[in-house]
């Protein structure tokens, strides 16, 4: 084990996961690449609060700067899926060509 770093418990998220994100102080999002859902799981209590069904083969996450809104990309429909944080409503999708496997938030000025 590394020192300094303890295990805080244990979460059955019902999938493989590929990729974890931190939403807040207390919740990340974890893509479970083989059931094409995302897990929103609660650390401070070590369980899974929702679950979103998204595209097949979930890969990239992304958290918008605001905070607001989540992006998902698919490997296997090689588009981006943006939700509303607050809601969980399916905001718009995006084409993303072959095969993404990571987003990221551009922000102009």
């Amino acid at each position: 084990s590394t020192p300094g770093l303890q295990s805080a418990g244990r979460v059955a998220l019902g999938g493989h996961p590929v990729r974890i994100l931190q939403l807040d102080a207390d919740r990340v999002a974890v893509a479970l690449n083989d059931s094409s859902q995302v897990a929103i799981v609660n650390l401070r209590h070590l369980k899974v609060e929702r679950k979103v069904a998204v595209l097949g083969h979930p890969d990239g996450l992304c958290l918008n700067p605001a905070g607001t809104h989540l992006a998902v990309v698919s490997n296997e429909a090689s588009a981006v899926q943006v939700f509303e944080l607050s809601t969980w409503r399916l905001a718009t999708t995006l084409d993303a060509g072959s095969g993404p496997g990571q987003c990221a938030w551009l922000a102009h000025h």
